[in-house]
């Protein structure tokens, strides 16, 4: 039953990494993809360069918070070991997102998060 909370664990993190929340506020609410545009990269500095503060304060609030659920979620399921799991691997998502062709953001957001808890 372990192993399969710590591939649950593993699996929810790095599905919750992947889900780019640059991409997602892009595309949905100013109708183009960030990547396309200034440094080419979906981070929340990217996102604030060509689409202004709030845009990127948004993003790194939603990238922050991606990874502390992730971490939640972990520690919930595992303790302090499912925790580091899943903060590793929501940071692995993030840099490298299966739902965005693994382009991602450089992982300082997510990072931060992390580091924090």
């Amino acid at each position: 039953m372990t192993v399969l909370k710590y591939i649950l664990t593993a699996a929810c993190a790095y599905l919750l990494g992947s889900v780019s929340v640059s991409i997602l506020l892009s595309r949905g609410v100013m109708n183009a993809d960030v990547r396309a545009h200034g440094s080419g990269n979906a981070g929340a500095t990217n996102m604030a360069r060509v689409f202004g503060l709030r845009m990127g304060a948004l993003t790194l609030a939603g990238d922050m918070l991606k990874a502390a659920l992730a971490m939640l979620l972990g520690f919930a399921l595992l303790g302090e070991n499912g925790m580091c799991l899943a903060g590793a691997l929501c940071l692995v998502g993030h840099c490298y997102p299966a739902l965005h062709e693994f382009r991602g953001g450089k992982g300082v957001s997510a990072g931060a998060a992390v580091l924090l808890a």
